[in-house]
């Protein structure tokens, strides 16, 4: 089985959301085929962890985040179009769990969805309670 976690920021970044998905993507993967899409971080990152991270064209946001577009990102679509997930993991309602949802119905696959506070915090802290 190959399980997908989608989320919209990762490492260089570090915060509760992402220890969680590192975490569970490292445990998974101890027994499945784990794998990670995020944003592109914003200066050149060495990926170090044990499962495949695919990351997505970005823009900079407010503060320590980057907004990823994986809908304009070709090279990033194929790339896990060919991987052929069995499982797709959203970590958050904006771009990257969108396109998982968009993933699940095209190619007819399962989503999880796991919503974590942080998110909502940090959105309605950077943009003063605006809502999506």
């Amino acid at each position: 089985m190959k399980v997908c976690q989608f989320i919209d920021t990762y490492y260089p970044v570090v915060d509760g959301a992402i220890n969680v998905s590192k975490y569970y993507a490292d445990s998974v993967n101890k027994i499945e085929e784990s794998a990670l899409a995020a944003p592109k971080a914003a200066k050149k990152y060495q990926e170090t962890d044990n499962f495949k991270v695919f990351r997505c064209f970005s823009v900079g946001a407010p503060e320590k985040y980057r907004c990823g577009f994986p809908q304009i990102d070709r090279k990033f679509k194929k790339a896990l179009k060919n991987e052929n997930f069995d499982i797709l993991h959203a970590h958050s309602p904006y771009l990257l769990g969108r396109y998982a949802v968009k993933m699940g119905k095209k190619y007819k696959k399962p989503v999880v969805a796991t919503l974590h506070t942080q998110y909502k915090a940090d959105f309605d802290r950077v943009l003063k309670g605006f809502k999506p």
